[in-house]
């Protein structure tokens, strides 16, 4: 039995050794282009990653060799696999993330609308080869190394030495890491990553009495009596909607809008959330990358008011949901409608309802269980909530939802609708694209002009995201025949940006490029009423170019619309000055884009040195308070 537990171990060792090699191998130039690292650093990374990868192999070895004794070779073999599995969809989350997978990641294998929606992803060649390299190992093992003529001695001295060798390589590993400045990236085996971001991970550290006064001074409001209850720490957290805080842009889109609701003329509030759309894709932003992906919003920005520098709250859309229609700091780990914040913000839709006039409906043409989206929307009073299936089950897709052509003809048609109702006097709405999401696959909608385009070749993204365009337009050309343009105020906003390569040279001004990629998004205001807006105060910018935050939209769309004495953790855009920080809460990072400075998510929740500067000190205590927050019931 000894014996058998011993040749399975082995097996195991040299299966996932294999397996794991060639999972470096096919991730490491994804992760560093040929030529980006000088040789030295190459070959040196190659060795560090390798002895982990040895490290692992030899642990995983331990673990088969004991399972087997109370389970067969075969179960010892299978759990391999499920380890080559993982190494296979990791290849697909490295090509689109640009690094390791991060521990909160790992709650995406439970989630079978997200593994139903990517499943077809993780078929790349690397992880083809992640595959072979499995079957390979095991002809090699069972054939050439032929483990059944091995005498009980051989094999336990042979053991033996891989976990010695291997623990002393995993010691080299440790030091030569640090000592030869190995890329964070490829230091470790994805495995050993993992562990020890779970081992480093600390709980933020609540705000002193001296914090929380300092914080309380630079954000210009009273310090609470301490300890602060959960109320005080929601005042500190945000900005009171209201004509103190309200800009004149401000002041003009509200008396419009009050006008045509007067007038019986039901204006529109929309809000439409753009897929991973990215300001260096658009010729508003970047005319010197020709040519622009976005020529339908572009002319909507030339008409109306844009930001250069707006960011979005977080890199998942969940998060840029809660930021547009909550003005709720909306991240992977902080988010109201998937994880466990104890938040108290109310939404846009809690808002509108109680106006037995008013509508807001959510539509979207993904699936609606995904991230309880619709659950969410219905709770907070949304009065219709339109998701995937409530389209036809033969309209053009994408493994993502139904293609944008078909999802913003469909909204055109569900605003119409409502502004045709008499009981209705004015409408808000939620809208989110979802074509543009990983892995960009072509809808069948989509014509061979945007499919083939020579312009578009440089990365899949950017025909759907051309694709997407002409979605918008489409609906703006629908709501224009329809009557209901001239008196709509809309907000188009990026959820969240992405990873992949930009267009053109990156501005060190914005900060790191790992983050702004991340984070960087577009916001522009359109519509009839903002035309009117700008024809009455001519002065206005129509560009921009202050930090604004995505939580912005939620606080300039309920002064608009009236909500005076609510609150949000966000504020008017348009104001030459802010009160409040803008943060975005990433992958990896916790960014501050007035600062140009990204800090990891754990030095981000913990206290800082103590000559740090007023701002920097004033933005972390903020961040580390919303943390408290959301966890305080």
């Amino acid at each position: 039995m000894r014996s058998q537990s011993l040749k399975h171990g082995i097996e195991a060792f040299f299966v996932t050794l294999l397996v794991g090699l060639t999972h470096r191998a096919t991730t490491f130039f994804i992760l560093f282009p040929p030529g980006e690292l000088s040789r030295q650093t190459f070959l040196e990374s190659l060795l560090v990653g390798s002895l982990s990868d040895l490290w692992v192999a030899a642990l995983v070895g331990v673990a088969c060799g004991l399972l087997s004794l109370v389970a067969k070779r075969y179960g010892s073999l299978g759990f391999v696999f499920l380890l080559t599995v993982g190494a296979a969809a990791h290849q697909a989350y490295v090509e689109f993330f640009r690094f390791p997978v991060v521990p909160a990641h790992i709650r995406y294998l439970v989630d079978g609308d997200f593994i139903s929606a990517n499943a077809i992803s993780i078929v790349t060649l690397g992880g083809a080869a992640a595959f072979l390299a499995y079957f390979v190992a095991i002809f090699v093992v069972r054939k050439g190394l032929a483990l059944d003529t091995w005498t009980d001695k051989k094999m336990a001295i042979f053991a033996l030495s891989v976990v010695l060798v291997a623990g002393i390589g995993h010691n080299r590993n440790i030091r030569w890491r640090e000592q030869w400045y190995v890329p964070t990236h490829v230091q470790m085996n994805p495995l050993e990553a993992l562990s020890i971001k779970w081992q480093r991970y600390q709980p933020f550290i609540p705000l002193t009495a001296s914090e929380t006064k300092f914080l309380a001074a630079e954000l210009g409001v009273p310090a609470p009596a301490l300890p602060a209850s959960k109320s005080d720490k929601h005042k500190l957290l945000t900005r009171v909607v209201g004509e103190v805080h309200a800009s004149e842009f401000a002041k003009s889109l509200r008396a419009h809008f009050a006008t045509a609701r007067a007038l019986g003329k039901k204006p529109l509030f929309a809000i439409i959330l753009m897929e991973s759309q990215r300001p260096s894709e658009t010729g508003f932003l970047h005319p010197e990358t020709p040519p622009s992906l976005t020529p339908r919003m572009d002319s909507l920005a030339a008409q109306g008011v844009a930001f250069s520098r707006a960011f979005s709250t977080g890199s998942v859309t969940r998060g840029g949901q809660e930021a547009v229609a909550c003005g709720y700091l909306g991240g992977r780990d902080t988010s109201m409608m998937r994880g466990a914040s104890l938040a108290t913000l109310r939404c846009l839709p809690e808002l509108v309802v109680r106006d037995p006039s008013g509508r807001f409906v959510w539509l979207h043409a993904g699936e609606g269980g995904f991230d309880s989206q619709v659950r969410f929307w219905r709770a907070r009073g949304a009065n219709a909530t339109i998701a995937e299936d409530a389209f036809s089950p033969d309209a053009p897709k994408t493994g993502w939802g139904k293609s944008d052509w078909v999802f913003f003809e469909r909204a055109a048609a569900e605003l119409l609708a409502l502004h045709a109702k008499p009981e209705v006097n004015f409408t808000t709405a939620l809208l989110l694209s979802v074509t543009n999401h990983i892995p960009w696959d072509r809808p069948a909608d989509m014509p061979e002009p945007i499919a083939m385009d020579p312009a578009l070749q440089g990365h899949k993204s950017h025909r759907t995201t051309k694709y997407a365009d002409e979605g918008l337009g489409r609906l703006v050309d629908a709501l224009r025949a329809g009557g209901m343009w001239d008196e709509a105020f809309v907000i188009i906003v990026s959820d969240h940006g992405n990873r992949i390569p930009r267009r053109g040279v990156h501005d060190p001004a914005l900060g790191p490029e790992d983050v702004v990629l991340q984070s960087h998004v577009n916001l522009v205001l359109t519509g009839g009423l903002v035309d009117k807006a700008v024809a009455e105060l001519p002065g206005t910018p129509r560009l921009i170019d202050r930090v604004v935050s995505q939580a912005d939209v939620a606080a300039l769309g309920a002064y608009v619309l009236g909500f005076d004495g609510e609150r949000f953790m966000g504020e008017d855009p348009l104001l030459p000055k802010r009160h409040l920080p803008v943060i975005a809460s990433l992958e990896e990072n916790v960014f501050f884009p007035e600062l140009a400075v990204a800090l990891t998510l754990e030095k981000a929740a913990q206290q800082g040195p103590e000559d740090e500067a007023p701002k920097m000190r004033a933005a972390r205590l903020y961040y580390r308070l919303f943390l408290d927050y959301i966890a305080t019931r």
